[in-house]
């Protein structure tokens, strides 16, 4: 489908400034932003509340735009002054991402408000009218993680399939007409975040534990995993998480990496002047003592000698500035809840910030997260709230205050430490949170989880939901995973050893019996159902026999169609699906009648960066209505 639409009115800081015309581009097809109404006429007429950033992108110095689920601002004065361009009929889709090549050329990637169909939406003119085209049919829901265009007219979108964070499942879309149709290109290793220097040339960077990087030579068909040894000075066992390179020109670029070790960590560069083909060690700086490598890390690349980096619960702004290191303390006027998420600096001293924030005013209800722009002109001594405002929903909630119950809970692949699960469950609306303990295809290593870690997180106050991500089905698409075998009878005896393991990294974590566990299964074929039922009757039945109750995650449709007709069937099911819905009912492929008494969680947001307590978790959000672990 395409629709033409136009822009949605001026909306401006008015309420703290006045606000003054400003043509939007240079030659912008006869744009402009007229002059807002006084600060007393707006507080009249309408309710505003301060835009809950969840993205932005300078195109130039102070020229730029920032983001939420609803609107799309847009700057030419380092956020003085407003522009909302965000389209006009976007009515209750989500806006997931935004990317701009020029000015006046940017795409927005949008979702429905059931997260089954995905759409992109087209400027020319600056936001000034939109053309809107479907791109995709998501059954389970998806998270788009980024999108990426070369010119004009070839581009990538790149989906986060319904899964758990152990395993980063990905659709990716290509156009080579702008936008107007897309196509599925063969699946790739990851869903992560994309970069392309030409029609051919791209990289991917992520995976569930941040360290892998891909780049392809064919547009998106392939892709070959890159490496990069840690150079001289770095500990040879560090372990490496790579952020997408930045190339100046077709042939030279740079990619910073970052490396965790047990003395520390550190920030590399390395280039390259063979369109990455060869990575070429160039400098390093040490992080902040501390720096935690397992949670977010802002990074922001202007050269091979000069990286601005904000580490999370850092109280430091870490620059690389030609090669020397320099460290700059945040503004004084900043809140120790607050955590640096996203930086973007057009010069050493110049640059843009992201930060967030949590608050629960009322126990673990009437919890509010709000992320805010700030900008700064010296490196970050001093920072300024430039934040938009924007119309404030009528019900006078504003859309970055989520009020939960204790119903609702967090997913992450790798666990925050003792202190960080103490600021979390001090400041957040959650009650419980996933744990990954164990599995052949667990994707994060969990460093920080001991009988020690559990005993002192269930003092807390959390309740857990111990996982075990063990062999995945036959038909499971993920191509390096450790598989089940296809043999029935063989497939149910490895169902009963998965027990037992997890039933044995249970007891050494000192969780008490009886316990619910959850078996990450992931979304599979149906044509390999049999082994499947075989395994996860003897997954079940072995549980039980243990004295701890099963549970399996996966998909609405696999639970519907093989852990319902078993003989022993999961005690619960814990379903993904995202579709942005907060409740554990109505879920795809799986009947409302099917595990119906307090038997289901609901995994119905995919990844995205929360901060609460100033620490930064990125998370999967779900609704339980279901046995969880408690001491």
């Amino acid at each position: 489908m395409s629709r033409k639409l136009g822009i949605k009115g001026w909306n401006s800081k008015s309420v703290r400034r006045a606000a003054v015309g400003l043509a939007l581009a240079a030659g912008a097809t006869g744009l402009a932003l007229h002059d807002a109404p006084t600060a007393s006429a707006q507080v009249a007429s309408v309710q505003t509340r301060p835009l809950a950033v969840q993205s932005m992108q300078q195109i130039a110095d102070g020229v730029g735009w920032v983001a939420d689920q609803s609107h799309v601002m847009w700057t030419r004065d380092n956020g003085q002054q407003w522009a909302n361009i965000t389209p006009a009929a976007l009515g209750t889709d989500r806006i997931e991402r935004v990317f701009f090549r020029s000015a006046l050329e940017g795409w927005i990637v949008t979702t429905s408000d059931t997260g089954a169909a995905l759409s992109v939406w087209r400027t020319q003119d600056g936001g000034a009218s939109w053309t809107q085209h479907a791109a995709a049919s998501l059954a389970d829901g998806g998270w788009p993680t980024s999108i990426a265009f070369s010119d004009a007219a070839t581009g990538w979108v790149m989906v986060r399939l319904p899964s758990s964070p152990n395993f980063s499942p990905g659709l990716l879309l290509a156009t080579s007409n702008g936008g107007r149709s897309w196509k599925a290109l063969p699946t790739p290793p990851i869903a992560g975040a994309l970069h392309f220097t030409s029609a051919t040339t791209g990289w991917l960077a992520g995976g569930p534990a941040g360290d892998q990087l891909y780049v392809t030579r064919d547009g998106g068909q392939h892709w070959t995993r890159q490496v990069v040894a840690p150079p001289a000075g770095v500990e040879p066992t560090s372990r490496a998480l790579y952020q997408l390179p930045k190339l100046t020109t077709a042939t030279d670029g740079v990619l910073p990496v970052l490396f965790a070790g047990a003395k520390g960590s550190q920030l590399a560069t390395f280039v390259t002047t063979d369109a990455g083909a060869t990575w070429r060690s160039k400098t390093v700086v040490a992080l902040p003592a501390g720096t935690d490598l397992d949670g977010h890390v802002a990074a922001s690349v202007l050269g091979a000698d000069t990286v601005i980096v904000a580490p999370n619960q850092s109280t430091d702004v870490v620059a690389m500035v030609d090669g020397a290191q320099r460290s700059l303390r945040r503004s004084a006027n900043l809140s120790a809840q607050q955590a640096i998420v996203d930086v973007d600096f057009q010069s050493t001293d110049r640059g843009w910030l992201s930060l967030a924030s949590g608050v629960c005013t009322n126990g673990k209800s009437q919890c509010e997260q709000d992320s805010r722009l700030f900008t700064t002109t010296d490196g970050g001594r001093t920072m300024h709230d430039v934040t938009p405002l924007v119309t404030a929903p009528s019900s006078g909630l504003t859309a970055n205050s989520v009020f939960l119950s204790t119903g609702k809970g967090f997913d992450q692949c790798s666990a925050g430490t003792i202190s960080q699960m103490q600021a979390w469950f001090t400041n957040t609306p959650w009650a419980w949170a996933n744990v990954y303990i164990g599995g052949v295809n667990r994707g994060c290593a969990q460093p920080t989880v001991t009988s020690t870690w559990v005993n002192s997180v269930f003092a807390q106050g959390w309740h857990l939901v111990p996982t075990w991500v063990g062999p995945q089905a036959p038909g499971s698409s993920c191509t390096s995973c450790s598989k089940m075998s296809t043999n029935t009878t063989t497939a149910r005896q490895q169902g009963v050893a998965e027990a037992n393991a997890a039933s044995d990294k249970l007891a050494a974590l000192g969780f008490p019996a009886p316990s619910i566990v959850y078996y990450d299964m992931e979304r599979y074929d149906p044509t390999t159902s049999a082994a499947v039922k075989a395994f996860v009757d003897g997954w079940d039945a072995q549980m039980r026999a243990r004295g701890h109750q099963p549970g399996v995650y996966g998909a609405g449709i696999n639970a519907h169609n093989d852990w319902v007709p078993i003989t022993n069937r999961p005690q619960a099911v814990w379903i993904a699906n995202f579709n942005g819905v907060d409740g554990v009912f109505g879920l795809t492929g799986l009947p409302d009648t099917e595990f119906s008494n307090h038997q289901r969680l609901h995994q119905f947001l995919g990844p995205h960066n929360e901060t609460w307590g100033g620490v930064t978790f990125n998370i999967d959000t779900s609704r339980a209505d279901g046995p969880t672990a408690e001491n």
